[in-house]
């Protein structure tokens, strides 16, 4: 009885100890959480446009020429962190090294800024003009590989991934109180579909046996979104609407299950 029992604890031992991250031929799958910060790249680019009639925009200079002077929003203007929900599906191919696959959705809650001016030819005044974005919602699709490296419960790694992002239709409304200017649910970027490349270090963590627990954080390229020019031609600022590529920081922690 003492010798089985020995026996047992000597087989529980390794089990309890084994290492996090991939094993050869298994299967992965996780659940996460994903916050994204823009570092870098612009959302609207700078503009100008004379207007023969700023009643065109607002009542209260009708009949009255004037400009528009656009300066552009970045991306962290114009939207909060976004965060979301990953799934992912991996596969050891060795010990050290496994491939993966996932899906995930993101919101970015739009913001308001000021981009410009509007400056009546009358009295030559900068007006503020304001842009609140909507939120933007995002789809993505990534497929990559990470090596880990030690074997122990404690694992860092590095990894890369290729994808595309699928981005909801985002719209903005103009505001310039002192105008006299709201112009609401104007088209500003149509619903896209974008490339995206990234890297990411990090750390697995658990027992090894069933749950083990991820951290990571990286950066992602992300090309350019489909400006939208339809209703801001109107203004002669459509050009506002092309937009630059961008980088991003995910920050992603997660939990995996073995099958």
């Amino acid at each position: 009885m003492r010798k089985s029992t020995l026996l047992l604890c000597a087989c529980a031992v390794p089990a309890a100890v084994a290492a996090v991250g991939p094993r050869l031929g298994e299967l992965r799958g996780s659940l996460g959480l994903e916050a994204d910060w823009t570092a870098d790249g612009d959302v609207m680019s700078s503009g100008a446009s004379s207007i023969a009639d700023l009643n065109l925009l607002g009542p209260d200079y009708a009949g009255e020429p004037g400009d528009l002077d656009i300066r552009g929003a970045s991306y962290d203007d114009a939207f909060d962190p976004a965060y979301g929900v990953k799934a992912e599906m991996s596969y050891g191919v060795s010990d050290a090294i496994e491939v993966f696959g996932s899906v995930g959705w993101s919101q970015a809650s739009g913001r308001a800024v000021v981009i410009g001016d509007v400056i009546p030819s009358s009295t030559l005044a900068r007006l503020p003009l304001t842009a609140t974005f909507d939120d933007m919602s995002t789809i993505s699709l990534e497929a990559g590989a990470r090596y880990y490296f030690g074997e122990d419960y404690l694992r860092p790694f590095v990894g890369a991934s290729v994808g595309a992002d699928f981005v909801d239709q985002v719209n903005i409304a103009l505001s310039a109180p002192d105008a006299g200017i709201l112009i609401q649910d104007l088209k500003f970027i149509q619903s896209s579909t974008v490339f995206t490349a990234g890297a990411e270090a990090g750390v697995a963590f658990g027992d090894g046996v069933n749950v083990s627990g991820m951290l990571s954080v990286g950066v992602r390229y992300v090309s350019a979104l489909d400006g939208d020019a339809t209703d801001l031609d109107s203004y002669g600022i459509g050009a506002v609407t092309k937009g630059d590529s961008r980088i991003v920081v995910p920050v992603k922690g997660s939990l995996a299950l073995r099958f």
